[in-house]
């Protein structure tokens, strides 16, 4: 591989599969001699995955995947990465960001956000739902038509303008069992805001 992003770990076939986003593959090696078992080149690309319980792979690239006429952030596969489905049509694409979507699990359950949208969703083979929506005190997300505009003018001049345009330019989640960490990142300074699941209170950090 040229340049492994991530990994997966199938306990029940005791296999490991990587993959290389340069070389848009997907290697698979035995978990216990680490000999390599398989290569496939992979009919799409992507910028992130995670594998589900059932096997199949729920895969997000925020230039979109492109079904008939129109676009999706969200594709999933099964486990031979054919069969595909689509979720979230995407109003805006692009190559460029100063972050991407993640998945993460907590309590057994996955869990998808991506830049530019407040909404966390959970994750199944069969759909994709809205589980929270966040709010980020008096801060908003850029407009749609200011994202093409900056865009546009290229990878240089939208990362300069997004971080000091006083929009939100980009955010990470945190979640346990109690508590949602959020950081975000507004005129390139990053916030930090906790909020308690027990007791449905926030905790903000200054600005």
């Amino acid at each position: 591989y040229v340049q492994s992003d991530d990994f997966y770990i199938d306990k029940e076939k005791q296999m490991v599969i990587i993959t290389d986003q340069m070389k848009n593959q997907a290697l698979t090696y035995d978990l216990n001699t680490y000999q390599h078992l398989s290569t496939i080149d992979l009919p799409f690309y992507f910028d992130s995955y995670i594998q589900l319980p059932d096997k199949s792979f729920v895969w997000y690239r925020l230039l979109g995947f492109k079904e008939t006429r129109d676009e999706y952030y969200i594709r999933i596969t099964d486990s031979t990465y054919q069969n595909s489905a689509y979720f979230l049509e995407a109003p805006f694409t692009t190559s460029l960001g100063l972050f991407n979507g993640t998945f993460y699990e907590r309590a057994e359950q996955m869990h998808f956000y991506m830049p530019f949208s407040p909404v966390v969703y959970e994750v199944t083979s069969q759909e994709i739902k809205p589980v929270y929506n966040i709010s980020f005190r008096k801060h908003k997300f850029p407009p749609v038509d200011y994202m093409r505009s900056i865009v546009a003018d290229g990878a240089t001049y939208y990362d300069k303008e997004l971080l000091h345009s006083g929009y939100l330019a980009a955010y990470s989640i945190s979640e346990t069992d109690n508590i949602i960490t959020i950081a975000y990142l507004v005129d390139n300074k990053m916030n930090v805001d906790i909020y308690n699941k027990k007791d449905k209170k926030s905790y903000q950090n200054p600005e």
